[in-house]
Formats: C-alpha cells, structure tokens, sequence
C-alpha cells in the first residue's frame, strides 16, 4: 500500500546529517529501541523498521482517530523505513543475512538469551558482516539472575528507589513520563554513535548492549549512594527530601512548581511570599533542613498561594528569580504559548489528508549539523520493495519470497 508519501524526495530535499550513510535494521518495539532509532534517523541515518506482516503490536497503542496507527508509533519512527517480514519463515534468516551484509548497524530489544534464536546475537551478525555494530536493549543487561526476563519502564523505576521515593509511606507512586525508556534509548544512541567513531577509526565492529536496569540505576545513583551509607529516608511525598521548597503548590485555579535551592534563593522566597522572618529561622537555615521541614514550608507556601492564580503566584515568583512554571495537562501544554515558542515540536501529517501533529524534534539542537525531521512514520511495509532491491535482491527473488510468504510487499 502507497501511504502518499515520497520518502526518497523529502530525504534528497534535506541536506544529510552527520550519519549520512549509515544504514540502520531496527527490529525494536515500543519506546527504547525505536527511540534510539529515531535519534539516529534524525541526524541522517536511513534507519529500516524490520517488523511481521500487518505491523508489530508497537503500531496500535494510543491509536488516534481517524488513522490506524498509534500516537507513540508515530512519535518514535519518523524518518524511517518500513519492511514487513516473517523472519521465522523457511528463508528469512538468508533474507535476514543478505540485510544485515549491507548494514552499519542493527537494533534490537529482547533478553540476550533470545536473541539467537533469530539469529540476531552478535556472533551470528558477525558471520554475514564482520564490520556490523550490533545493539541490544534488554531489561536487565546481559548478565546476573534476571537477564533472561522481559520487563518494561515501570520495572526500572519500582527497582531503583523511584517509585518508593516520589510516593508516600505504603504507596509507592510511578512518574508518566517512561523517563528509563526514553534514557535507554538516549544512552543506546550514544554507545551506537561511539561504536560508529570506533570503526571509522579501526574498522572494528562490536557489541552494545544497554538495560532498563541500568538507566533506572545510573539515574538514581546520588540516592543509591546515599543509601549505601546507612541513610534510611522516608518517602518524599512529591516534595525534594535535599533542598526546598520543591513542589507542586495548590493555587485557586491550579498548581505551580516551586523549586529553591540555596539560602540566597530561599530568602528572596520568603520576602516575596510576606515572610522575610523564616530566612533567619533556625528550622530552615539549610537546604538539608528545608528539606526535612517539606511538610512545614508546604503549609507556608498553600496559605500564601491559596487566594493566587496560578499566573498571579508565577507573576510574583518571577521577580523574586524564584524558578516556577505552571502545572498544565496534555491538552494544556500543547497550546501553552512558552511551549508553543520553544521550537521544540514540528508539525507534521502522517498520512495524506490527516491533520498535522507536534512530533519533538531532536533533544540536542546542532548549529551546523542539526537533526531533522524529513518524513512521517511509514505505513506497515511501505518500503519492503526499495529496500530489498537496494540490498541486492533480483525482482524475481522479491516475487519468489513473497509466493512464499516470507517478505509481504505493499499492495498495490
């Protein structure tokens, strides 16, 4: 099926990022691996998306109406390619070793266990391309009592401290935002990016592998670090336990963000707040006692806000340089004029005839060399044909291995 779009032409019309020219096979799912890809499809990879006939189950979830594809799909596989097949077919590991003989790289998210199965572990890829850099992203690394087992974001925070320190005694409370996905994804990016230097410089293939586990880990490292020494703390009730206030602040109309650090900062608070007295009081004269006084300065803080908007409350946070910001829904943020104007999303249809969607760009912004995003996330084998012509394969094999069922072309 032609999704309407030219892909060729919106790549040629963009000129190529720093990876121009690396060819990336993703066979990931959901948001580490497709994220990393997508990172590495921003900066001018051309990055395949390998899934079954029909599209993985990644493609359905948040499914937005009037399109059959789910806004997290969308999100995470701009500027890719899509080749549907059925790697367990009679011939898919031949047709597999034939793609990975032209690639840069392949990305992966399963144990490491089950990765030979398919015949995507490192040493079988390294049987079809000696060069090839092979990156896995697992739940829990490749190695210890866990690395067989399959897990998700949520796994990452609960084992980590997270959840147990932005909850409340017995209630352990999970962030919305999937923070170890989206931090795997990043650190995939760069160990793939590296991996790529390394070659150019030795022509040297190699491994990368990186965990949920990890990411959750290496986030909470200060804590983690903390605890080590002995320090038991409780749960911090969605303030910060090291410095404060930090919090949300209940006004007439919403909730604002207030974060102080430092007693410069903590005594601009108080005299913005009618309060220049507490700036002196012994039960705050340190970040480490403000934090354990949360409970304390949170009462201060809903008295002086109660009778605020929330723009009231930020309009005098301001002038005093205390860092606030609004706490806004979905629908909220995406008209909130500051974020309108940070430049972070790109609008872009999906599909002929959709509406045009905020897709975020690339987190760094590169002066001379910035990541771009050239075209849509691909209907489900939009580009099984160009794909495997450009890997070398004959029309006549194209025909035989989809008689076969092994590589389902576009119809039409």
């Amino acid at each position: 099926m032609d999704d309407g779009f030219n892909r060729e032409a919106a790549q040629a019309a963009i000129a190529p990022g720093v990876l121009n020219g690396i060819r990336v096979l993703d066979f990931s799912r959901y948001i580490a691996g497709p994220y990393c890809g997508s990172i590495l499809g921003d900066l001018g990879a051309e990055v395949i998306r390998i899934e079954p006939p029909g599209g993985a189950d990644d493609r359905f979830l948040l499914t937005l109406e009037g399109l059959s594809d789910g806004a997290q799909f969308l999100a995470l596989n701009r500027n890719k390619k899509s080749l549907t097949m059925d790697l367990r077919s009679p011939r898919g590991r031949e047709v597999l070793n034939r793609l990975v003989a032209s690639a840069d790289v392949t990305l992966t998210n399963m144990p490491p266990a089950a990765l030979p199965k398919l015949g995507l572990d490192y040493a079988s890829l390294k049987q079809a391309n000696p060069a090839i850099i092979s990156a896995n992203v697992s739940a829990y690394g490749p190695q210890g009592p866990l690395s067989g087992r399959n897990g998700f974001d949520l796994i990452g925070q609960a084992m980590s401290g997270a959840t147990y320190m932005s909850g409340w005694p017995g209630r352990p409370v999970r962030t919305a935002a999937n923070y170890v996905d989206f931090g795997t994804g990043l650190g995939t990016a760069i160990g793939i990016m590296a991996a790529i230097m390394h070659r150019r410089a030795t022509g040297e293939g190699q491994e990368v592998q990186a965990s949920l586990l990890q990411t959750a880990l290496t986030f909470m490292n200060a804590v983690l670090l903390e605890a080590s020494t002995g320090v038991d703390r409780p749960p911090a009730e969605g303030r910060s336990p090291y410095a404060g206030p930090a919090e949300l602040v209940p006004t007439k109309d919403g909730a604002v963000v207030v974060q102080v650090v430092g007693p410069a900062m903590f005594g601009r608070l108080c005299e913005a707040i009618g309060r220049p007295e507490l700036a002196a009081d012994p039960r705050f004269d340190t970040d480490e006692k403000r934090g354990a006084a949360g409970a304390e300065l949170s009462a201060i803080l809903g008295e002086w806000a109660a009778p605020l908007t929330m723009q009231e409350a930020m309009d005098v946070l301001a002038q005093a340089r205390i860092p606030s910001g609004p706490a806004l829904s979905p629908i909220q943020a995406i008209n909130d004029p500051g974020v309108l104007g940070s430049g972070v999303f790109q609008h872009l249809s999906p599909r002929p005839g959709a509406p045009e969607l905020p897709i975020a760009g690339l987190i760094a912004r590169l002066s001379a060399s910035p990541g771009t995003i050239r075209s849509p996330a691909p209907e489900a084998g939009a580009d099984t044909l160009a794909t495997l012509r450009a890997a070398g394969f004959a029309d006549d094999e194209i025909e035989a291995l989809t008689a076969e069922g092994c590589v389902v072309p576009p119809a039409g």
